[in-house]
């Protein structure tokens, strides 16, 4: 079963290179699935980090009488960026299909960006091999996105980029109740990302526009080591993402804990620390409460 991480936003220079990727991504919403599945769960979240940066999102797995899930979730984020406040929507709609079986698969549509400035419709779609003690997913993705140029400085228009996102994931269950997993994922662009970083974008687009351009990646890796308790249980993950705009890479260690004592409420908790060359460490945390039915 693919497993996905729960990630909250991350700091820097107004917005990082880890949170534009996010918002771009979608991948904002922290409660998404769990190990808890088939069972039907709702998750409310709570992050902020060391510049201000909060989001604020809601995730629900709705499991069917058919063993599948339907996956709802929405989140909004605002940031104090030096060119003005960015205030980004993302929400989501998917399906996973039934959890414990050989051959898995998810479907997912994202829409997530602000209007007028920088949008992004995500599809994605896994595919799950499974076996008792390990599992490896395919992690293909097709996104449209949507650059606004500043109607302050030039003739205001939409630029059109597609994308295409490949990844694969590896999870191995064991010894005990350890469980660690890899992933990592590559992009291409049908227009070259580093024009962005010229000087002539600059003097067309708005600098909120080329913040969330940053998170435009080249590629990302994602390591994760985990353990889980009789009520609980705790990741350490540590992931890295490069810019396919001007080649800056993101670095981020993040401690991640689910207490599962009061079923069917449950807790969450992530700790993290970013670090952006040339920027210096930025810290966040995210609170999460879920119910179970």
């Amino acid at each position: 079963m693919h497993t996905p991480s729960r990630s909250g936003p991350s700091a820097g220079r107004g917005i990082t290179l880890t949170l534009a990727a996010a918002l771009l991504s979608g991948s904002l919403q922290a409660g998404a699935e769990t190990a808890q599945a088939p069972r039907s769960e709702l998750w409310l979240d709570l992050s902020r980090d060391s510049t201000a940066t909060t989001t604020v999102g809601s995730d629900l797995r709705l499991a069917l009488p058919s063993a599948h899930a339907i996956l709802l979730g929405a989140a909004r984020t605002t940031s104090p960026a030096d060119q003005g406040d960015l205030d980004v929507r993302a929400w989501h709609l998917g399906l996973a299909g039934p959890s414990g079986r050989p051959l898995g698969y998810g479907l997912r549509y994202d829409h997530s960006g602000q209007s007028g400035v920088l949008e992004s419709d995500r599809f994605s779609l896994a595919l799950d091999l499974n076996r008792s003690q390990w599992s490896v997913s395919l992690l293909p993705e097709a996104r449209s996105i949507r650059l606004y140029t500043d109607p302050g400085i030039a003739v205001k228009r939409r630029v059109d980029v597609g994308a295409f996102g490949l990844g694969a994931s590896l999870w191995y269950y064991g010894p005990g109740n350890w469980m660690f997993g890899l992933e990592g994922h590559t992009y291409s662009y049908s227009k070259n990302p580093k024009a962005l970083s010229s000087y002539r974008a600059s003097r067309v687009f708005s600098g909120k526009t080329l913040t969330m351009s940053e998170g435009l990646l080249d590629h990302s890796e994602t390591v994760d080591a985990g353990y889980a308790f009789e009520n609980a249980d705790l990741t350490l993950e540590g992931s890295r993402s490069v810019s396919a705009v001007d080649s800056t890479a993101s670095n981020v260690v993040a401690l991640k804990g689910n207490l599962y004592l009061f079923d069917p409420v449950r807790f969450g908790l992530e700790l993290g620390a970013i670090n952006s060359q040339p920027d210096s460490a930025s810290y966040y945390a995210t609170l999460s409460l879920g119910y179970a039915w």
